[in-house]
């Protein structure tokens, strides 16, 4: 008969595989299992959505359309992260670069 912690070290296994599986950290899969937490990055719900399929979107309530806006405030603070590092001057050019692309 198993004790507690073989029964732990277990579900711990089976919780750091899933993460990979989803190419997330092992200590968040945790918190998904144990309802602690739920997903709200658009990358953690996306990589759920392409193992899982749409049903992911119904099972944490959230609208497709929404999930857009997630990825939209993902790449935002990506993108952010990156301007930092660029020189004044490059920074210059990516503003010119971005107005040119979005010029109606």
């Amino acid at each position: 008969m198993s004790n507690g912690g073989e029964i732990r070290s277990g579900a711990e296994e089976q919780s750091g595989a899933f993460a990979r599986w989803v190419d997330t950290k092992p200590s968040l899969m945790s918190q998904w299992m144990d309802g602690s937490k739920t997903p709200t990055s658009a990358k953690s719900i996306n990589a759920l959505v392409s193992r899982f399929g749409g049903e992911v979107y119904d099972i944490l309530g959230i609208n497709p359309a929404e999930a857009v806006e997630l990825a939209v405030d993902d790449l935002t603070a990506a993108l952010i992260d990156m301007i930092r590092l660029l020189t004044p001057s490059k920074r210059r050019e990516l503003l010119q670069n971005l107005h040119e692309m979005t010029e109606v």
